[in-house]
């Protein structure tokens, strides 16, 4: 079983911790203890949340919004842009 399990109160000590059960056997197959895993991945989830968040403010605005690499070629854009610059999406 495997799972993300929030911890704490909501506000900066929040933390969310993805948590998996896993059983240990014997060599037969008999179930002799288990191991419980937690990983810390609020600033994974957090990060996930805020691309979303931009994502959709992107593809909802009539404006262009361009993203250009290190050398200044155009990498992305969004439909604003594709209508203010003559192509597709």
């Amino acid at each position: 079983h495997a799972g993300d399990v929030p911890v704490g109160p909501e506000g900066p000590a929040h933390r969310t911790f993805h948590t998996r059960a896993v059983p240990l056997r014997m060599p037969d197959g008999e179930i002799a203890g288990g191991l419980l895993l937690s990983l810390d991945v609020t600033a994974e989830r957090e990060a996930t949340a805020a691309a979303a968040r931009l994502a959709a403010i992107v593809g909802a605005t009539a404006h262009a919004v361009l993203s250009c690499a290190a050398d200044g070629v155009i990498t992305t854009w969004n439909a604003g842009a594709a209508t203010l610059l003559g192509v597709s999406a």
